[in-house]
């Protein structure tokens, strides 16, 4: 474990312990999921410091219908996902909490992106992205 730590660090490590199982099935640590949870995690950390830069100039309010309706859909997703995740934890099956927690967390946000378009995410719920 200690070489493990050492190789990959805390973070990447614990994805990759999530991702190996948590039932009474035999659990297999993988070096790629370590490497691609390094991956991803540094890709989050570089996106959230840009957002953060230029999150004054991000939008308080939808500028038309179609805008109004994909903020509701993404601030749908984030109570889903948080709900989704809490109970993930408290059955104990954190395959499921990075399942929810972070792989489908950061596809919403994706997905939101692509549909707010050039009008942009609406700033408070970006905020609320970031905090759960």
């Amino acid at each position: 474990m200690e070489d493990i730590l050492n190789k990959y660090g805390s973070d990447a490590t614990r994805f990759a312990l999530s991702e190996s199982g948590d039932t009474q099935d035999d659990a297999n640590f993988e070096n790629q999921v370590a490497d691609n949870s390094i991956l991803k995690i540094s890709t989050l950390e570089m996106w959230l410091k840009e957002y953060t830069k230029t999150a004054g100039s991000s939008r308080t309010t939808a500028p038309n219908e179609n805008i109004t309706f994909f903020d509701k859909v993404f601030e749908n997703q984030i109570q889903n996902l948080f709900s989704q995740c809490l109970k993930s934890y408290e059955e104990i099956r954190f395959r499921d909490v990075a399942k929810y927690g972070f792989h489908e967390f950061g596809t919403i946000k994706e997905e939101y992106l692509i549909n707010c378009d050039a009008a942009g995410p609406r700033k408070d719920l970006m905020l609320k992205w970031i905090e759960y």
